[in-house]
């Protein structure tokens, strides 16, 4: 018991921080509501940057750091401009961002079974509760406020910003290439074909599960976590359609139904 409140404490107090890490004008920050693809596209840029270098969860908060699990003074080192990670709710210092969305439905799925891993629920807390008690509540376990309340912030203050690009998760499965060269573009660098194909196949969800299973003791996020438990789960859309209940598919959708309809995932 005392160690699962430790990690939860420490959980908050990280995520408490992310509001008081400094911001530099021309950083370039990755920013999603929680298990919305935000580590895979990290993984992705990595890769496009560092072609020469395999990306690992060993070295991927060196390249692209977290900032909820990097010390201020660590990333004031970093070169400029600095990629970051980020799961804030709209913050106006913010200029360069490339945002993820992903259908809510899918992420209450990979969201329950973070929570598992971190030793936040155990086994026996029943996704249906979590979805109901935590996922669509204003206030949530993992104090990022709703999905709504974070996605409706960033499209409604910059959806139109020229420095702002909206990526949604399920047309980066569909068709990473597409998706990889927009990136390549915010990012103004010149990429190839050929490299954009080896950036895909190296940070292809098989990958980055072999890669978890042999070095989670390495990664900050995962090394005190459950080991019976992956991060990187299964990389794919539409499980909600078996996985959720009725009334937790309707619970979702009577929530955020306009933002939903917004983004094409209703």
């Amino acid at each position: 018991m005392m160690q699962k409140i430790k990690r939860i404490i420490k959980i908050l107090i990280g995520y408490e921080f992310g509001r008081a890490v400094t911001i530099f004008p021309d950083d370039i920050l990755i920013v999603s509501y929680p298990k919305s693809g935000n580590t895979w596209t990290r993984f992705l840029i990595a890769n496009l940057l560092f072609p020469q270098e395999p990306i690992t969860f060993a070295n991927i908060e060196d390249k692209i750091p977290d900032i909820y699990q990097s010390k201020e003074r660590e990333l004031l080192h970093i070169p400029r401009p600095r990629i970051l990670k980020s799961h804030e709710y709209f913050d106006p210092r913010y200029q360069r961002i490339i945002y993820i969305v992903r259908d809510p439905r899918d992420i209450a799925i990979s969201l329950y079974y973070y929570n598992i891993k971190f030793g936040v629920f155990n086994d026996n807390y029943s996704i249906d509760s979590f979805i109901i008690e935590h996922f669509t509540k204003k206030m949530n376990i993992n104090n990022f406020g709703t999905w709504g309340e974070d996605v409706g912030s960033w499209l409604g203050a910059k959806k139109d910003d020229s420095n702002f690009l909206l990526l949604r998760y399920e047309d980066m499965l569909s068709d990473p290439k597409i998706e990889l060269k927009k990136i390549a573009h915010h990012l103004k660098i010149s990429v190839t074909d050929e490299l954009i194909d080896k950036v895909i196949k190296q940070s292809s969800f098989e990958h980055m599960q072999l890669l978890e299973n042999n070095q989670s003791n390495l990664w900050k996020l995962t090394k005190n976590t459950r080991k019976d438990k992956f991060f990187v789960r299964s990389g794919q859309s539409g499980q909600w359609q078996n996985k959720l209940s009725t009334h937790s598919i309707k619970t979702i959708e009577s929530t955020w139904s306009q933002i939903m309809m917004q983004l094409g995932y209703l």
